[in-house]
């Protein structure tokens, strides 16, 4: 088939055709048909009209824009975005109003230069100033030149200022925040390692708090271990308290070194939320795993340390009673594992006297526990009042519970010798000693006088009782015995003497205890079980003696010590708590009043006796998860 041109259609001979005369006269006569003469193209080109325009910002697209109207275009916009280094000084249109002192003035649009002297009111020495200027108005950027190899938000910093066309002068410089600069400390708490001592720690934040506000938040790592109540001290603010998660000052150990701590602030202080501080600590099982075949007495020194036993689990089977020999500072028993109680776990009238040793035993790495806070805060109750005597001395005022164990009872007042017909009072016994000191009482007793008062008792020992003689037989009398002394429950008071010696006031009880049990597991007190630390009782009041040689004289016994308070106990779980038993700190019973004596030769039918103590209060119970 014979092959076409493209342009003017004209047929090309194949290879294996003859071609005659004719094909090419045809060829010929195509082509010239096809072609344009010389004077054709110039009168066609001739005929082309374009429209120019002289607006340089013209935007019809059917027209063009005039060589002068591209020029003036060109010049415009050269004249509205300029460098200034080319154009004024900057160092006098820091504040200018309109012009500068040289006459000129920020020109209208846009316009920029560059600030590398050390004149003052620009926001630094090395930047870049863009102004966007409308008539007597505009906004100005200054951009920092920033320092380094590296630009990041910390060195490349922006600053902004405005001037409405009123005004004389441009408004102070702002400078334009970026998000670090955002960070508000309360969203996105600080993170420093601390400086100073162990009791005044200093850190410092980048960016620099102005403030501390409400909520404030920063994890410091103490670089030392604090030695005791301990303070914050961030940047240039004020100096804050840090406190425990119960708003407690911090005990010497607690903030060890390098574990991060967090804390909020909340009012005045900074207190705890989360974090390092003191370990959790459920020993170190060297005491194995108890399970009970019998009553077990913990050997412990009289009015000495705490007692402190490590399990890897503990169960008091029912039946058996688990204690201490000796009152002392208390019974601490970790354990690793779970604990069920369903015999009896008692630390009755088992507080001592001694409290110069720490309620808290140190863990081995010397660094005080979670819990150990709480227990600080725990109370027994309060000591009972002592007893009045008949016609005698009253009782002495018991005494506030002390930490982690009872509180003392006051001590009974003592007795008085008396007439048996007439009911006259001589010789009237001492008043039973109120407590002193709360926390180091002091356990003696007060002796009588013969035929005088009683002596007043010392520190919630019982008053001692009055004496007498029988003035016709020219004997002398009996002393008045002592009161009682205070253990914890008050001394009871010493009876009234006459020719035989009274009854002797009986020393009180000890307070109640202090148990405290810590495991890792769960804790459970079956229905058999009992856990207590309650109060022991008043020294009973001793009672009056009679007279051989007289059937109407005789004397009164003296009153009963107040009871003493009861204990503690704190119970820390990590699973679970149930308690199917009972959990006693009953305050101690008041010590029973002595009982009057009539004469030698008349019978006691209706003996008088003193009035008894009062019972102290009941101590503390807590209960809590890890």
């Amino acid at each position: 088939m014979t092959e076409i041109t493209t342009n003017l259609n004209l047929p090309i001979p194949l290879g294996n055709e003859n071609v005659n005369r004719q094909y090419f006269v045809d060829l010929i006569q195509a082509i010239d048909t096809g072609a344009v003469s010389q004077e054709q193209l110039s009168k066609a080109i001739g005929d082309i009209k374009i429209d120019l325009v002289d607006a340089y910002d013209s935007t019809d697209k059917q027209k063009a824009v005039s060589a002068d109207a591209l020029r003036r275009g060109l010049e415009t916009k050269q004249n509205t975005l300029r460098l200034a280094d080319n154009y004024l000084n900057a160092n006098v249109l820091i504040n200018a109003p309109a012009v500068d002192n040289g006459g000129r003035e920020y020109p209208s649009g846009v316009s920029m230069f560059k600030v590398s002297t050390s004149t003052a009111g620009w926001p630094t020495t090395n930047g870049y100033v863009l102004t966007f200027r409308v008539s007597g108005g505009g906004y100005q950027v200054f951009y920092e030149s920033y320092a380094g190899t590296v630009q990041t938000e910390k060195n490349m910093r922006q600053w902004t200022r405005s001037k409405k066309e009123s005004n004389n002068f441009w408004q102070p410089w702002t400078r334009a925040l970026t998000e670090l600069d955002q960070l508000d400390y309360v969203r996105q708490p600080g993170y420093a390692v601390t400086s100073g001592t162990g009791t005044s720690y200093t850190v410092a934040l980048d960016p620099v708090p102005s403030s501390l506000p409400e909520g404030f938040g920063i994890t410091i790592v103490p670089h030392v271990v604090n030695t005791g109540a301990a303070t914050l001290k961030v940047g240039g603010n004020v100096v804050v308290a840090l406190k425990n998660t119960d708003g407690a000052d911090f005990a010497a150990g607690d903030l060890p070194p390098g574990l991060p701590v967090q804390f909020r602030k909340v009012g005045a202080n900074f207190i705890k939320s989360s974090g390092g501080g003191m370990r959790e600590y459920f020993g170190d099982g060297s005491d194995e795993d108890f399970n009970s075949t019998a009553n077990t007495t913990l050997p412990s020194t009289l009015n000495g340390p705490i007692v402190v036993k490590n399990y890897k689990s503990f169960i008091l089977n029912a039946g058996h009673t688990f204690t201490v020999s000796n009152p002392c500072r208390g019974l601490f028993i970790f354990v690793d594992g779970d604990v069920t109680i369903n015999g009896t776990l008692t630390m009755i009238a088992k507080g001592g006297l001694n409290v110069s040793y720490p309620v808290i035993p140190e863990t081995p790495d010397k660094y005080k526990t979670t819990y150990l806070s709480s227990v600080m805060k725990l109370y027994g109750g309060a000591g009972g009042n002592g007893g009045k005597a008949v016609y005698g001395g009253p009782g002495g005022t018991g005494g506030a519970g002390r930490l982690c164990v009872g509180g003392f009872g006051g001590g009974g007042g003592g007795g008085t010798a008396y007439d048996i017909n007439t009911q006259n009072s001589y010789h009237p016994g001492g008043a039973g000693g109120s407590i002193q000191y709360q926390d180091v009482p002091n356990p003696s007793f007060t002796p009588g006088n013969m035929a005088a008062g009683g002596n007043a008792g010392i520190n919630g020992s019982g008053g001692s009782g009055g004496g007498m003689t029988y003035r016709n037989s020219g004997t002398p009398g009996t002393v008045g015995q002592r009161g009682g002394g205070v253990y914890g429950g008050g001394g009871g008071g010493g009876g009234g003497g006459t020719d035989y010696n009274a009854g002797v006031g009986r020393d009180g009880q000890y307070a109640g205890g202090f148990i405290c049990i810590i495991a890792k597991g769960s804790i459970t007190v079956g229905s058999t079980g009992i856990i207590s630390a309650s109060g022991g009782t008043g020294g009973a009041g001793g009672g009056g003696s009679p007279s051989v040689y007289s059937d109407t004289w005789g004397s009164y016994g003296g009153g009963g010590g107040g009871g003493a308070g009861g204990g503690v106990i704190s119970l820390f779980y990590k699973i679970n708590y149930k308690n199917s038993g009972n959990l006693s700190v009953t305050g101690g019973s008041g010590g029973y009043g002595g009982s009057q004596t009539p004469g030698y030769y008349r019978p006691n039918t209706n003996p008088v006796v003193s009035d008894p103590g009062f019972s102290g209060s009941p101590g503390t119970v807590l209960i809590k998860n890890i």
